[in-house]
């Protein structure tokens, strides 16, 4: 099978802690062709940084939470969820999901519900220390067994015609989501035999390519929230 993956599939891939982790890595799972554009890779490399920035500051605030504990006294799990709700979302990094990051961190790191303080305060350290270091190497290998094509070099009219009769750049084409819609559709009207599937978690961008389906050259479009549910 074939599939052009947009850029949240990858991004989610990439850090173990994004709500779409377990999901992506399942369906990359599969001995297929994934394919990716430029236009893809620039917008990951700009949520790869915007991320790292917010995760980096999300650690550091659990890491300066951590310091008021005595090294002979215990963390308890629930406390520290209670210290989250107390704290701004940061962008597009939410109460939600920081709640859902502490309890993968919390996991990972095999700690208890209630856990040595010494001990925690230890191994965030150490964690927050390589955070960036092994999602970069993550970010790496992702990009290294995807299969780069170039972007499209023109647009359809009768589909520019479509997107501003349906007004979706208002409501549902956002960002880079055009010029990726573009790239997807020219590689799949270049290479008609590779019965090309679009995957995206992106539920706005699925209903405008719903929206324009019979337009396309794309052969179907895959949810990867509804795959995510079988």
């Amino acid at each position: 099978m074939n599939y052009f993956l947009d850029s949240n599939v990858i991004v989610g891939h990439i850090f173990s802690w994004d709500s779409l982790n377990a999901t992506s890595n399942d369906f990359i799972a599969y001995k297929n062709n994934y394919f990716y554009y430029k236009n893809v890779k620039n917008e990951v490399n700009n949520v790869f940084n915007e991320k790292c920035h917010e995760y980096d500051f999300f650690l550091l605030m659990l890491c300066r939470f951590f310091d008021n504990f005595s090294d002979n006294n215990f963390v308890d799990y629930e406390k520290v969820h209670r210290y989250l709700n107390g704290i701004n979302s940061m962008d597009k990094f939410d109460k939600e999901d920081m709640h859902y990051a502490l309890s993968v961190i919390w996991d990972r790191l095999c700690f208890d519900q209630y856990h040595d303080a010494f001990d925690v305060k230890t191994k965030f350290a150490i964690f927050q220390k390589d955070f960036q270091a092994i999602h970069i190497e993550n970010k790496k290998k992702t990009f290294d067994f995807l299969k780069i094509v170039p972007n499209h070099t023109k647009k359809d009219k009768i589909i520019l015609d479509k997107i501003k009769q349906e007004n979706l750049r208002s409501n549902l084409l956002h960002g880079a989501d055009e010029e990726i819609l573009f790239d997807a559709n020219e590689f799949c009207k270049n290479n008609p035999d590779l019965n090309l599937k679009f995957v995206s978690a992106d539920q706005d961008f699925l209903k405008a390519i719903d929206i324009l389906m019979d337009f396309l050259c794309i052969d179907e479009s895959i949810n990867l929230v509804e795959f995510s549910n079988n």
